[in-house]
């Protein structure tokens, strides 16, 4: 079982998870991403978390599953369609669009809007890559692995509907809205530990999200 934790935070995260997955049987691999908890770095981009949890991946060998929140969510996405091996994969709150997460922020700094994209132009010119070529819809219908999304229907940092984007575009995925726990405290949340274990144990938990020209989204 493989743990990627998101922007600002550590592989400790993963500790309400610990009794239950070790309980299933599992064993569990978690680790601080660049410039996070007890690793070295200043700084760290989407791209470098994907490159980091493939690499840990790669290391350990194929995993039963991996559990991702938030910016981990989108790197396990991401190293997902590259060619990471794990049979399954639970995304909590994950985050969709790093080009909404950059106007978000730039809100929250009062940075006026038509400079938010700009943002990124120094990291796409030291990592050369094209920030449009991270969005869900680009990558995960690639990824032939079942999937469960989880996200809060209040979540105020990543917004619900990037989380009904991974299910739409994922072709093997459900999505499980919950109401009331935020960005954070869904991680935590015993319902939401529950939810998972049952899906690691092959159940079908969360709604089916369906998408065509006449029905933009929709739950089947």
């Amino acid at each position: 079982m493989l743990f990627a934790h998101g922007w600002s935070s550590h592989g400790t995260r993963v500790t309400p998870w610990l009794p239950h997955l070790r309980g299933a049987g599992y064993a569990v691999v978690a680790f601080d991403q660049v410039a996070h908890g007890r690793s070295d770095g200043n700084q760290a981009t989407l791209p470098e978390f994907a490159d980091h949890l493939a690499a840990v991946g790669r290391h350990f060998g194929p995993a039963a599953a991996i559990i991702g929140h938030s910016l981990g969510g989108a790197a396990a996405m991401l190293a997902l369609a590259d060619g990471l091996e794990a049979a399954r994969a639970i995304l909590i709150a994950p985050a969709a669009d790093p080009v909404a997460a950059a106007e978000r922020f730039s809100r929250v700094i009062r940075l006026p809007q038509h400079l938010a994209r700009r943002m990124f132009i120094p990291f796409e010119r030291r990592m050369h890559f094209d920030v449009d070529s991270l969005q869900v819809h680009r990558n995960a219908p690639r990824i032939g692995r079942p999937a469960l999304i989880v996200h809060d229907m209040a979540d105020r940092e990543v917004p619900w509907h990037e989380g009904e984007r991974y299910a739409r575009f994922w072709p093997d995925s459900r999505l499980l809205t919950t109401i009331g726990l935020g960005h954070h405290r869904i991680t935590d949340d015993a319902g939401v530990i529950a939810a998972g274990l049952r899906f690691l144990h092959g159940e079908v938990v969360g709604d089916h999200v369906v998408s065509s020209t006449n029905l933009p989204y929709g739950l089947a």
